[in-house]
């Protein structure tokens, strides 16, 4: 068996299972079109399972098609409301939501990438790593510091 990282947290199978009845209704919900409640779904369901890279998966490719269906950014109060978050934990969520709504943004993907590194959730690190590499390496001019900090962010965790 492959050395867990110091830091690393695991999700109870429990709180697993709880999150799975989430996704699958944001499954459900994103294959009638109605991308909004499936993205709240999906949220909800993070919020039991962080570490779910599944659903983050799934999460982002209902944000990616809800976006080329002419889908909006969240208005700016909508943001303020959501805030840093009271531990790492939220802050990722809050995180992801922003990203849920513009999905192409790599300056969300760092806010996620990070926190998610802070709170333990490895497994969010690792999957989000190349989505993030690459989203960068593709704009017109690339930003050197997010390569850094995704570098850093792999050191970190000894990969």
């Amino acid at each position: 068996m492959a050395e867990v990282p110091q830091g690393y947290q695991n999700v109870p199978e429990e709180d697993q299972k709880k999150a799975k009845v989430f996704f699958d209704y944001g499954t459900s919900a994103a294959g009638t079109g109605n991308y909004e409640y499936a993205i709240e779904m999906f949220l909800q369901g993070l919020a039991l399972d962080p570490d779910a890279v599944k659903a983050h998966q799934e999460l982002r490719d209902i944000s990616l098609k809800r976006k080329a269906a002419g889908g909006k950014d969240l208005g700016f109060m909508e943001k303020m409301k959501l805030g840093k978050g009271k531990d790492d934990r939220e802050a990722m969520l809050n995180a992801t939501k922003l990203m849920s709504y513009a999905p192409g943004n790599t300056d969300r993907m760092i806010s996620i990438l990070q926190t998610a590194l802070r709170a333990g959730y490895y497994d969010t690190v690792m999957w989000l790593g190349p989505i993030l590499q690459k989203a960068n390496a593709d704009q017109k001019s690339p930003h050197f510091n997010k390569f850094i900090i995704l570098k850093d962010s792999y050191k970190s965790l000894k990969q």
